[in-house]
């Protein structure tokens, strides 16, 4: 069984799939089971969705204006 530790060290490479099955599969029992680490795995995934979606919208974009964006992704 995986510690929370060893999910949110591999957290990012979960999110990327760069990890074995075998891996992905244990992160994702983690994952149903401990409440904390969900709530982290989904701050990740809307982190880098955010992320991507500044990169396509614009290079350089004001505090307030990447609020708005995360805010609007974590609704969709």
């Amino acid at each position: 069984m995986l510690s929370c530790r060893d999910v949110a060290n591999q957290c990012s490479d979960y999110l990327n799939k760069d990890l074995p099955l075998r891996t992905r599969l244990a992160i994702r029992l983690h994952l149903w089971m401990c409440m904390g680490c969900n709530r982290y795995y989904d701050q990740m995934r809307s982190t880098l969705r955010m992320l991507r979606k500044l990169g396509r919208e614009e290079t350089k974009v004001s505090a307030d204006r990447a609020r708005e964006i995360f805010r609007s992704s974590r609704n969709s």
